[in-house]
């Protein structure tokens, strides 16, 4: 169980809870059955694919999120040498909870 990442899907908890939105909502459960069993690559992939959907949708219809969405790609991408779950959680969860908070406003 991975608790530094489970910390930051509090967000996208919130996100859920304040726009009643299904965006967060998949986010944080697909983060939540991936981080509590890390070693489950299916979910893994789950999570990733559900991400990137989702991450294509908002930054698409949102240009001022696409910042964020390429922070959070390229940190994601340098992270896979380091598998820093501190840089996980403040460079590729909070840049892209940032993007998705820009969606939910403008719905």
């Amino acid at each position: 169980m991975n608790l530094t990442c489970l910390t930051g899907l509090v967000v996208f908890m919130h996100q859920t809870i304040r726009y009643r939105h299904v965006i967060p909502a998949s986010i944080f459960l697909n983060g939540l059955l991936y981080h509590s069993t890390p070693s489950n690559k299916k979910l893994k992939k789950m999570d990733i694919m559900f991400n990137l959907l989702y991450g294509s949708i908002v930054t698409y219809k949102i240009k001022k999120s696409r910042p964020y969405s390429v922070i959070g790609i390229c940190i994601y991408l340098i992270n896979t040498k380091y598998n820093s779950d501190l840089l996980h959680v403040y460079g590729v969860q909070l840049p892209l909870s940032i993007g998705l908070e820009m969606f939910l406003k403008k719905k």
